[in-house]
């Protein structure tokens, strides 16, 4: 660097999905490949970034919020490097200047590789740089990457989504589907494998249209088997899958692989028929139900959470009544859910009959004390039973005891020792909560 007063240190802070954690990963390695190092917090950095998500408002206010806080550090450190990345970068552009004009970089989706070169531009005084995707593609599929742990991964299979849900604004900031080349992902993930890593978590928009793009001879089925089949991943898991490319033979692959891990994330979004079709979702709640009976029948154990949108425009009392009425049906093992947030560009944005706020919120109130009870009683459910739990780490709760997943996906918190990190241990539950497990690990270990 030609700067001397520039703090050789990064602080991103990142909002959203983990496809956007993903992508950070990517940002980390590119910064320290420019000999940048993390700083413990963001008063210690000389470059600041905000990696973006604008799938609802409260995202976007979250980020105008934190950018308003750093105009006095900007003040008081002229050389300080403040950025802005991702989808609402992509969505809002050159706007994010105009409110906030002590920002350096605004950079669209897929500009990770760019970053090295942005950076010195600001730093040779051409700033502020606002540079944005026209395409909407990443064309960079060797990009270094920070992982955040040792012992799962994130690993992306496809970037951008074809679908356009009337809700959803992801197609327009990260563009069509874009499937990774099966050799590719084979690479990685055994690279992964030899690193020591025991888990990978494939990530897309809809991981389920995986291949879609790339010709029949390549389907999410497909790539299950051939990851499946590599040594040393223990654990398998994907986010997000659509319901309406979710055939039932693809339950029938899963329950004969060894690795995939029996979490079936499936996001419902209303459980009123009228509203799923407003929505453009392409499946009735029929045919939802047939989908989680497939599941529970080769795959009893299996824990099915989902996503819930209330207050989506025009949705009645009736309609809403519905979906709690298919939670209580379905007895889904987790949910998120979100009042409907209006995005520009998006369809529902321009309906009419837009739902009050207060209404929206009472609505949710509603489903999340409803969705409490049903998962605090499956997992009690889970008491008294022993499962296999890959220990991530300390509890960021209680720093004397241990945390892990079950092959579910539920969290399990226990007593044990800090050599326990990174291993597959055997648990015996003795309590179950709304927000996870507690056990002890008097059992052997697996690994």
């Amino acid at each position: 660097m030609n700067n001397p007063t520039l703090k050789q240190s990064y602080y991103i802070q990142t909002y959203g999905c983990q496809m956007n954690v993903s992508d950070t990963e990517v940002m980390e390695a590119v910064l320290e490949q420019m000999n940048f190092t993390k700083a413990s917090c963001i008063e210690e950095a000389g470059i600041i970034l905000f990696n973006t998500c604008c799938v609802r408002e409260n995202a976007d206010l979250k980020v105008y919020g934190r950018l308003g806080e750093l105009k006095e550090n900007k003040r008081k450190n002229p050389e300080l490097i403040i950025g802005v990345v991702g989808c609402l970068s992509q969505k809002d552009g050159a706007n994010f200047l105009k409110r906030f004009p002590y920002i350096d970089l605004v950079l669209g989706t897929y500009k990770h590789g760019r970053l090295p070169y942005l950076i010195q531009e600001v730093i040779a005084g051409k700033g502020p740089i606002i540079e944005l995707s026209e395409r909407k593609v990443r064309e960079e599929e060797e990009l270094p990457v920070k992982r955040e742990n040792e012992i799962s991964a994130y690993v992306p299979i496809s970037y951008g989504c074809d679908q356009f849900c009337a809700f959803c604004i992801v197609p327009f900031v990260r563009g069509k589907q874009r499937s990774r080349h099966p050799k590719t992902l084979m690479k990685e993930v055994q690279n992964l494998a030899e690193s020591g890593y025991k888990e990978i978590t494939l990530l897309g928009q809809n991981v389920n249209t995986y291949g879609f793009d790339l010709g029949p001879e390549h389907s999410f089925d497909e790539l299950l088997k051939l990851l499946d089949g590599l040594d040393g991943i223990e654990r398998i898991r994907y986010i997000t899958s659509h319901p309406k490319f979710f055939p039932l033979d693809l339950v029938d692959t899963i329950a004969r692989l060894k690795k995939v891990c029996e979490h079936f994330h499936l996001p419902l979004q209303s459980g009123d028929d009228e509203v799923l079709k407003r929505m453009r979702r392409g499946y009735t709640y029929n045919d939802y139900k047939k989908l989680v009976h497939r599941i529970r029948a080769l795959i009893p154990h299996a824990s099915i959470t989902t996503d819930l949108i209330v207050g989506f425009p025009g949705e009645t009392e009736e309609q809403f009544q519905k979906t709690l009425e298919a939670y209580q049906e379905i007895q889904f093992d987790q949910a998120f859910m979100f009042s409907y947030s209006p995005r520009e560009k998006t369809r529902a944005a321009a309906f009419e009959n837009q739902i009050p706020e207060l209404e929206k919120k009472e609505r949710l109130h509603r489903l999340i004390a409803c969705s409490n009870k049903i998962v605090e009683k499956k997992n009690k459910d889970q008491v008294g039973t022993i499962q296999e739990i890959l220990v991530e780490g300390f509890s960021k709760k209680n720093a004397n005891r241990l945390t892990g997943r079950t092959r579910t996906n539920r969290i399990v918190v226990f007593d044990g020792s800090q050599e326990m990190i990174g291993t597959l241990q055997k648990i015996h539950i003795e309590n179950g909560y709304s927000w996870g497990l507690e056990g002890n690990a008097a059992v052997s270990s697996y690994a």
